[in-house]
């Protein structure tokens, strides 16, 4: 719900913490009101077991400048359907379920960054937000970004090699120390549709006249 605290963000701007919020400001009641109506929508999570596989799901909105993941647990069905949550097809035995929903914002000067730039920082904010299950996982997370220049300069500095973009390199130099592994997943599965949604802002469903 980042993107959703981007007009409270700029009426805040230079204020003091106990100045009133102005509500006249453009854009601030369509905000509360997006914000709001997804609270109805809320998903149940799972809390995972150590001895389960992590999967971490981000995406990054360039033009949004916004991130969003999805945390699951790989868990046996023993024998029941697959749920229609699962981002596993059916028949292998295993069902995802989601650990955590997030989304975060990207910097403004981020904008003029080049769009694998871009998904390096989500990956590394999804990380960084999802560490304390990464820490008790007794695998190796797998990180699926849908940007395979993202993978290959995580792997070639697992490698112990160096990666040609300087970006690329100082970004994910830290994350490779985690106990996680990058591997690529293509959007066009399907598999990003709901870290997608959690890096945009869908504005065609607002309902409000101020939206």
């Amino acid at each position: 719900l980042a993107h959703f605290m981007v007009p409270f963000d700029e009426a805040g701007k230079g204020q003091l913490s106990s100045s009133k919020l102005d509500r006249s400001q453009p854009g601030i009641v369509a905000a509360f009101n997006a914000a709001t109506s997804h609270l109805a929508q809320v998903q149940a999570t799972t809390l995972p077991k150590p001895e389960e596989q992590l999967i971490l799901l981000p995406e990054t909105s360039t033009d949004k400048l916004c991130a969003g993941w999805v945390l699951y647990t790989r868990r046996a069905t023993k024998g029941k359907q697959v749920p229609d949550n699962s981002s596993t097809p059916p028949g292998d035995g295993f069902s995802w379920h989601p650990v955590q929903y997030m989304s975060g914002k990207l910097a403004p000067y981020m904008a003029k960054w080049s769009p694998c730039e871009q998904e390096a920082v989500g990956a590394v904010m999804a990380i960084d937000q999802s560490r304390h299950w990464i820490n008790e996982s007794r695998s190796p997370t797998w990180v699926l970004p849908d940007n395979k220049p993202v993978v290959d300069a995580s792997n070639l500095m697992k490698l112990g090699r160096h990666s040609t973009n300087p970006r690329l390199q100082q970004l994910l130099a830290s994350v490779n120390k985690g106990n996680v592994v990058f591997r690529h997943n293509s959007a066009k599965a399907g598999h990003h549709l709901i870290p997608d949604a959690l890096s945009r802002a869908p504005t065609s469903k607002c309902t409000s006249k101020d939206c």
